[in-house]
């Protein structure tokens, strides 16, 4: 019966410990301008309570109406970006922003401005976005339950395997 009880109150422990979580976003961006650019990507990213770093790009593709569309390669610190963001939020990017490089040299950074959120290339050329954020992977809430299930079966397995001794 102790170790049944030690089980259950080191699954609660756990349950209340906040974990990092290693996530991936779809992030994507439109131009406002008809002849600016727009792109979407699926970015690694760990971090909780709401605030997240991108640790790397699984993929994506930048399309600009004069240059055509190039993949997006790698994260940078391009503007300064400290590739931070903010999800759940209405404002997904501090003013530093998320930044990353394109296969054909240019380099794009996303940041807020503190009234609109804006996209800036390494050419200079500067842009007001509207920007959509969503979570790829499913909250890990389920595992922990399942975990907690899992190590209510095996107390039971115990108590019953002590009981027949």
């Amino acid at each position: 019966m102790k170790r049944v009880s030690l089980l259950c109150a080191v699954a609660a422990a756990a349950m209340l410990v906040p974990v990092a979580r290693a996530d991936q976003f779809d992030i994507s961006f439109t131009s406002t301008n008809p002849f600016g650019y727009s792109g979407s990507g699926v970015f690694d990213a760990t971090g909780s309570g709401g605030v997240y770093t991108l640790d790397g790009v699984v993929s994506g593709s930048v399309t600009d109406y004069f240059a055509g569309t190039s993949a997006i390669v790698s994260l940078s610190n391009y503007g300064g970006a400290d590739n931070t963001l903010d999800y759940p939020s209405t404002t997904y990017f501090d003013g530093d922003g998320i930044s990353f490089n394109l296969a054909n040299g240019q380099s794009i950074n996303l940041y807020f401005d503190g009234v609109d959120e804006d996209a800036v290339r390494s050419d200079g050329d500067a842009e007001f976005v509207t920007v959509s954020v969503t979570a790829a992977t499913p909250e890990p809430s389920s595992f922990a339950l399942m975990g907690t299930a899992a190590m209510m079966g095996v107390g039971t397995l115990l108590r019953r395997r002590r009981s027949a001794a």
